[in-house]
């Protein structure tokens, strides 16, 4: 009878020790399991964090590609301020200096962009010139005005002959219709 006893006491140890035992593997196993899933958390978070570094060292390296393009764009439009439109009119009178003509600004105009340009952002500026000077010197400011680091576009152009009574050189008359991009 004590045999029977000894087995079913050593029987519910062991099987208490089994319980015991698989409760701690399980615990041991869902501990894992959570902090497995912690690390994969923070390798995501690195691989993201450096895949945004990586983005973000791409796009500086793409804007300072693009840097002088932008230095060029601020000049290629007028800026939006009244020393912007003074800037590019005294660029104007410039070109006629070094082409030896002399330039009247008849009016100054600012019309709504175009519908294919974004309307909210740019509107134009319309001058009306008359230039005068000899044919030479009036092609001269032509080609300076085209090469202009603005956007101009020559809308009209007319030239007429002035005869002068008694003197040498020829002079002739440019009505220039200019367009240029600004702005707002």
């Amino acid at each position: 009878m004590r045999t029977v006893k000894t087995t079913k006491k050593l029987f519910f140890i062991s099987i208490l020790v089994t319980i015991s035992m698989w409760t701690a593997v399980s615990l041991l196993l869902w501990f894992i399991s959570k902090e497995k899933s912690k690390t994969l958390n923070l390798a995501d978070e690195i691989f993201s964090m450096s895949s945004r570094r990586d983005e973000i060292k791409t796009l500086v390296q793409e804007l300072s590609l693009i840097k002088n393009d932008l230095k060029r764009l601020d000049t290629f439009v007028i800026d939006d301020s009244q020393e912007g439109v003074v800037e590019f009119l005294r660029t104007l009178e410039s070109a006629s200096k070094i082409s030896q003509t002399e330039i009247n600004i008849d009016s100054v105009d600012v019309t709504k962009a175009k519908a294919d340009e974004p309307e909210e952002d740019f509107e134009h500026l319309n001058l009306e010139l008359k230039v005068v000077g000899d044919w030479d010197n009036l092609f001269h400011f032509l080609n300076l005005v085209e090469n202009l680091q603005y956007k101009v576009d020559i809308k009209e152009l007319t030239f007429n002959f002035v005869p002068m009574v008694g003197e040498i050189d020829q002079h002739w008359i440019g009505e220039i219709n200019l367009e240029a991009l600004r702005i707002k």
